[in-house]
């Protein structure tokens, strides 16, 4: 009866030690991996000396077949308790050493082999599908999807620069990334089987793996480019290897931020203007810590969730300046004892009050400063545009209004600086090279074509359809160009004096009446 005891007891401390050793190794990075099995093994193999002095203390006769039995089963014991410490912590090592560090949820479905991607329906969709690397993107498409490829590939220096600027370094790309394009979103959700109705693609850790689909829908019915969609993709692929690269957690990180981050990247790289669907006033970047609280933010409150945290990013970067900050933020981390404290620290803003209606705050500020400028209080109205800037240094109406009102007043260099600096935050929007060769016609002509035709150039390569207008400036202000350059300046001004493209700006007309030379 005893010996059925012992048994008993000892498979139930079995149970109970690997149900713990799972727990300990679920939450383990390397190094405390690594700290637990030492400890581990050092304490087991110091139990087994101590049980087997005891046995040999406690011999009265020369067999004690109870105490015998107790030390096989205590031996026992600590031989599996060994075994299962080495394969939990080879298990451990191997899963993090191959994807870097990951969350519990996703050891276990590591593990158990759990996932919502269908590889097999991957692999059956794209048997067929050439393949197209490009240093470190292996891309999988369809046949007749090759020039949209190219195309994914010609906005890798744009993706490169954000990757400067947001991390302060190239990145090792430890691992490499597989793109597969899908024809539709009907194959997609065969390959992601838990994709939500407009999601137009997704990025794996597990296998760095980005699956998207062409023609994708948003939340609004309008439909983004193949390559924002890749680009916010491959901004979660950046943060993967920056985390990995630092050696941070990836749970560290909360969700928003992650998927802010990617939105941020692919906004920029996409460039087309996003508008946002409908997003809850009670909604904080708080209470979007982690994918589940993504989710049911999605589904509760319906918020456009990819546009918030989008906004969110910009918002950051507006109050700060400096995209560095982005990573800066995650590199604290550690110091600051939590994300959202760092966040606090380096950013200034309380990430509680962080919702909708604080992002979008500037525009009303707009709205006062905009009827200032329109009442002429001039002095009020540059107050009042300083005071957003500064807090919002990266938003291109703001400048915009700001160009005009110097523009107003004949500021003429202020008014450069201002049109200049649009230029830097919208490299490729051709409306701000229009309104900046505008000015120089009044400062340098030569310099006010050669603005004209980086409007055009980026008129033509994004095909917009109204290109003949840009073109039309153009023709005009070289013209302008060659008959001062020939010293005849009263028809010089004459023929500019009659641009339809300038008959919004007289301040501009005045200013160009008067030059001699």
């Amino acid at each position: 009866m005893r010996v059925v005891k012992y048994i008993f007891f000892t498979l139930i401390g079995l149970i109970i030690t690997a149900i713990l050793l799972v727990g300990v190794f679920l939450l383990s990075s390397k190094l405390w991996g690594t700290i637990v099995l030492i400890l581990g093994l050092i304490g087991l193999f110091t139990a087994f000396i101590f049980a087997l002095v005891n046995f040999i203390k406690s011999q009265s006769k020369l067999y004690n077949w109870n105490g015998l039995i107790k030390l096989s089963l205590k031996s026992l014991y600590l031989i599996i308790t060994g075994t299962l410490l080495v394969v939990l912590w080879i298990f451990n090592f191997a899963i993090i050493d191959e994807y870097g560090e990951f969350t519990p949820l996703d050891k276990m479905n590591v593990v158990l082999g759990k996932t919502d991607i269908n590889e097999k329906a991957i692999q059956q969709l794209i048997k067929d599908y050439p393949e197209l690397k490009s240093q470190n993107i292996t891309f999988k498409y369809p046949p007749n999807s090759e020039d949209q490829v190219h195309e994914m590939i010609s906005k890798m220096g744009d993706i490169e620069q954000l990757e400067l600027e947001i991390f302060g370094y190239q990145i090792p790309k430890t691992k490499n990334i597989e793109v597969i394009i899908l024809p539709n979103y009907e194959e997609y959700i065969q390959a992601r089987t838990s994709a939500g109705e407009r999601e137009g693609g997704s990025y794996t850790r597990m296998d760095n793996r980005a699956i998207i689909y062409e023609q994708p829908k948003d939340v609004n019915g309008e439909e983004p480019s193949l390559s924002g969609i890749l680009s916010h993709e491959y901004g979660h692929y950046l943060m993967d290897m920056f985390l990995v690269d630092k050696g941070i957690k990836f749970d560290d990180v909360p969700t928003w931020y992650h998927e802010g981050v990617s939105e941020y990247i692919g906004n920029q790289v996409g460039e087309e203007l996003k508008s946002a669907g409908n997003i809850s006033p009670d909604l904080t970047v708080v209470n979007l810590q982690s994918s589940q609280d993504w989710k049911n933010a999605t589904k509760q409150s319906e918020s456009d969730v990819y546009y918030f945290a989008g906004k969110a990013i910009e918002y950051v970067l507006g109050s700060v300046d400096d995209s560095i900050i982005l990573s800066d933020i995650v590199l604290n981390i550690k110091e600051f004892g939590t994300f959202d404290e760092s966040f606090k620290q380096l950013t200034g803003i309380d990430p509680k009050t962080l919702n909708i209606e604080s992002i979008n705050s500037w525009e009303k500020d707009l709205d006062v400063a905009y009827k200032l400028w329109h009442e002429d209080d001039f002095k009020k109205a540059e107050e009042n545009y300083k005071k957003i800037l500064k807090k919002h240094p990266r938003e291109p109406l703001a400048w915009h209004q700001y160009a005009l009102l110097l523009v107003k007043q004949k500021r003429w260099e202020e008014a450069l600086i201002a049109r200049r600096k649009i230029i830097s935050i919208e490299p490729e929007n051709p409306y701000s090279y229009m309104d900046l060769s505008y000015l120089l016609t009044v400062i340098d002509s030569q310099e006010a074509v050669n603005s004209a035709e980086k409007a055009l150039e980026i008129v033509k390569k994004d095909n917009i359809e109204d290109w003949g207008f840009s073109q039309k400036w153009l023709d005009d202000v070289s013209h302008y160009h060659e008959l001062k350059n020939e010293k005849k300046y009263t028809e010089a001004y004459q023929f500019i004096s009659q641009s339809e493209q300038l008959s919004n700006f007289p301040e501009i007309i005045g200013a160009l009446s008067q030059i001699k030379n």
